[in-house]
């Protein structure tokens, strides 16, 4: 898979080649500036030759004058308890890009906190219904500079829901959420 970013233009901004493991998976980092850009994927088969390609439109946002800011939450599937319980002490894991899940997967979901405070930046996390009222509060610990809530899929009916990321520091406050849903 090669990942390749442009700008508003078509032109080159950076790409990645070889961005899946041989299992299939994998994490790709890039520094785009703020705006918007064309992430272009383009998978090929073994002889090379481009077998599918596709498109997504992203708009970075400008944190360079932010004092405090949510990254976007990543969700990561462990396989078995084992797994999730080396993710929950910080593993990497690799990022699921579904949405779904069954009640019986587990789940943890990390997000970063761009902070320039002197005094580090309180961090909760909430379960809210599509609709927006809350279920759950969530204990967020850090892990390795990541802040990662482990998701209570057992404890909800299957549906709709949303994870909301909240960092406050005094008067200063930020948030970010992902939408996910429990299916059978």
């Amino acid at each position: 898979l090669k990942v390749d970013v442009r700008d508003e233009r078509g032109g080159p901004i950076a790409e990645a080649e070889d961005a899946l493991t041989a299992e299939g998976t994998g994490v790709v980092h890039v520094e785009v500036p703020p705006g918007a850009v064309l992430v272009r994927f383009s998978a090929a088969s073994a002889s090379g030759d481009v077998v599918d390609r596709w498109e997504v439109p992203v708009t970075v946002p400008d944190l360079s004058g932010a004092t405090l800011a949510v990254a976007t939450p990543v969700f990561v599937r462990a396989r078995t308890t084992a797994s999730f319980q080396a993710l929950r002490r910080g593993d990497a894991g690799t990022p699921s890009p579904d949405r779904e899940f069954r009640p019986t997967d587990l789940v943890v979901v990390r997000t970063t906190i761009a902070d320039n405070g002197a005094t580090p930046a309180a961090v909760a996390a909430e379960v809210l219904t599509r609709e927006g009222k809350a279920l759950a509060t969530l204990p967020a610990t850090q892990r390795g500079g990541l802040y990662q809530v482990d998701l209570p899929l057992r404890s909800l009916a299957l549906g709709e829901y949303v994870l909301r990321f909240t960092a406050t520091r005094g008067e200063a406050s930020a948030l970010n959420t992902a939408g996910f849903a429990i299916v059978r």
